[in-house]
């Protein structure tokens, strides 16, 4: 599913005019983020398999127009979408793979169709499709190792070049830039028990979290450095190191385990750390000193009849070390959230749900207002303008 924020724009005009009393609507929309798609999933079907779900997504839905409290806007269009004869096609979920666009938007990864069920449960290797969006026809398929997730319902984007056509990815004990088109591996490191990576902006480094050790390579003289040793629970259960982000320069990097939210400074070799007073689920750079930053508590089965279950949206400052709080909702699980911030750096982009309702894809501004529901969906990200 995809929308495009001009229309989103006209709706939240409409909803000035027709309503005598209503909540702060978004009225500048910078252009950048006007000219940017936004993708999102529809539920179409859930099945339940060994405790994970498995969704069939089919179909995209529809968008309309909604006010801020999910009321349907008078006479704003109401739109069935099929892009590009739904060139995501049917994927497995159950695989924690969400979709993902190269950053020319040339191409698209997504899991594969013909999916076996032992991998389900028992594998992290799973089969991706790389589609080329220009001819759906055109379609490579590799194998790769998804990242060890500390709860069975994260989801996983594979990370594109910014550079090249081309993906990160692990296979077997191997860190690969993989070039579809060419269909050439490029090997970056062998080393066993790699968790997971992330890869600096202009991929001079690599974060690799190996064996509880979270190490930095320099991808041009190959040399490793020891970052964080992880805590360890009864001297065998490893910690989670999640949610890294980069700054643009490569100056810093930010990442989380447990409440703890760190900031390396590679530069000068040194390692600072904070107290989140809440479980980090994802943290992304806003600019140089602050950082939006998604706290919680994973609810179990029970979630829906307990109150202490919230998360919340902070954007948090290195200069005065504080947590401002943007957002809060009760009862909801943090990996749906997954708010992104906007190519302007301006606006959030999110998607969550209330008890009993449907997910929302919604939009608001940095400070955490002029909060508006775009469609029915979930895990909603930016693609880019198309060139």
């Amino acid at each position: 599913m995809k929308l495009f924020l001009s229309t989103i724009s006209f709706s939240i005009t409409i909803l000035f005019m027709t309503c005598s009393t209503t909540k702060p609507v978004i009225t500048d929309i910078p252009d950048i983020d006007k000219q940017s798609p936004i993708y999102y999933s529809i539920d179409d079907l859930k099945l339940s398999l060994n405790g994970g779900l498995l969704y069939d997504l089919t179909s995209f839905g529809k968008t309309s127009g909604k006010d801020s409290i999910g009321s349907q806007i008078e006479k704003s269009d109401i739109e069935n979408v099929n892009i590009l004869k739904h060139p995501f096609g049917k994927f497995d979920y159950s695989f924690a793979l969400e979709p993902s666009l190269s950053h020319s938007s040339k191409l698209l990864a997504k899991a594969n169709d013909d999916f076996s069920l032992i991998s389900i449960s028992f594998s992290r290797d799973v089969d991706i499709d790389i589609v080329d969006l220009k001819d759906l026809q055109t379609i490579k398929t590799y194998e790769i190792s998804l990242p060890n997730q500390e709860y069975k319902d994260e989801k996983y984007q594979i990370p594109w070049s910014r550079s090249d056509e081309a993906f990160f990815a692990m296979i077997e004990d191997t860190l690969f830039k993989i070039f579809p088109t060419q269909n050439i591996l490029q090997k970056i490191i062998v080393r066993n028990q790699i968790y997971d990576f992330s890869i600096s902006p202009k991929e001079n480094y690599a974060l690799l979290f190996t064996q509880d050790s979270l190490l930095l390579l320099d991808l041009k003289t190959k040399i490793l450095k020891p970052v964080y040793e992880a805590s360890r629970t009864l001297g065998i259960n490893r910690k989670f190191v999640r949610a890294y982000s980069w700054q643009e320069d490569e100056s810093k990097v930010i990442f989380a385990e447990g409440w703890k939210l760190f900031v390396y400074d590679i530069i000068h070799n040194t390692l600072t750390k904070t107290d989140a007073r809440g479980k980090v689920f994802s943290a992304e750079w806003i600019n140089s000193d602050d950082v939006l930053v998604v706290t919680g508590d994973y609810p179990d089965d029970m979630s829906v009849m307990q109150s202490n279950r919230y998360f919340k949206i902070l954007k948090y400052s290195l200069s005065t070390e504080e947590f401002v709080k943007i957002h809060e909702r009760m009862n909801h699980e943090p990996f749906n959230i997954k708010p992104r911030l906007s190519p302007s750096k301006k606006l959030i982009l999110f998607s969550e749900k209330k008890s009993g309702r449907t997910y929302l894809v919604k939009l608001m501004t940095l400070d955490g207002l002029n909060e508006n529901v775009l469609a029915e969906g979930y895990l909603p990200f930016w693609g880019k303008v198309n060139k």
